[in-house]
């Protein structure tokens, strides 16, 4: 029988007369889940229509609410924002393409990764000129300030590269369009987004894999019931088919491969 957080500290109450009021609330005991979500990445967060929030990380999210048997409440969050919003209480847990990182480990737990995911470069559809990573060196990159990218380009694989910053990647698609710099580096789901969003541009995403990154959930601190429950629903959904269908849902008519996705390694819950 599971013993929820609520429970456990019931228990302390009667035997010691007092339970730890900083102890944070774990999600397995919560009704409605403010979930953190991207709201201006096409193809994982974005409005549709409607209004509505619609998307990979939406429907990811959703799923695991409803197997938390909870009512998800979406919170949209800034790349920048996600781990402040996380250990002020704002948000319960975070479903918003966060690379699990050691920095960020440092700041709050994560549960998953529930995908991995590679870095791509988009480039314009009539340039020739870079067919791998190291015909980037000495090239113009678009790089979001909260984003890891041109670190693994140069760090990992030797390639230095010029850096044109911004806070969004959307910000890059028209000057990329127009030729001011030479190419897009970041997560191929956001690429592949990015492109969608466009389509009036003529742009392309090289076959170019590099340096994998692991998707997780953001969780405040301390929370090791809802990390673990957050990864038994993660290998459910492998296991039964929904994260493959999920994910040829959005990405498959971009041209990813999104076939037969491999169970990712889980950190572990501390």
């Amino acid at each position: 029988m599971r013993r929820t957080a609520a429970a456990l500290c019931a228990a302390a109450l009667l035997a010691t007369g007092a339970c730890a009021a900083d102890d944070p609330e774990s999600i397995v005991d919560m009704e409605v889940l403010r979930i953190g979500v991207p709201d201006d990445y096409p193809l994982l967060g974005a409005p549709d229509e409607n209004g509505d929030l619609v998307g990979f990380e939406i429907d990811v999210a959703e799923h695991l609410a409803a197997e938390l048997g909870a009512e998800p409440k979406w919170i949209p969050v800034a790349n920048e924002d996600r781990e402040a919003f996380l250990q002020a209480g704002k948000v319960d847990m975070v479903v918003a393409a966060y690379s699990i990182t050691a920095d960020r480990k440092q700041e709050i737990d994560f549960a998953g990764p529930y995908v991995l995911e590679s870095f791509n470069v988009m480039v314009r559809e009539d340039d020739d000129s870079i067919a791998t990573l190291g015909d980037l060196e000495g090239k113009t990159v678009c790089d979001s300030r909260y984003s890891n990218v041109v670190l693994r380009i140069e760090g990992e694989h030797g390639v230095q590269v010029d850096t044109y910053e911004v806070r969004s990647f959307a910000d890059c698609l028209d000057v990329l369009a127009e030729g001011g710099i030479d190419a897009i580096a970041t997560d191929e789901f956001v690429l592949a987004g990015l492109k969608f969003s466009r389509s009036d541009l003529r742009l392309k995403i090289l076959d170019i894999r590099f340096s994998n990154e692991r998707i997780g959930i953001g969780l405040r601190s301390g929370d090791t019931a809802g990390c673990e429950a957050l990864n038994r629903a993660i290998t459910e959904m492998y296991t039964d088919g929904t994260m493959a269908r999920t994910l040829q849902e959005w990405f498959a008519s971009e041209g990813l491969d999104v076939a037969d996705p491999p169970i990712p390694q889980f950190e572990g819950c501390e």
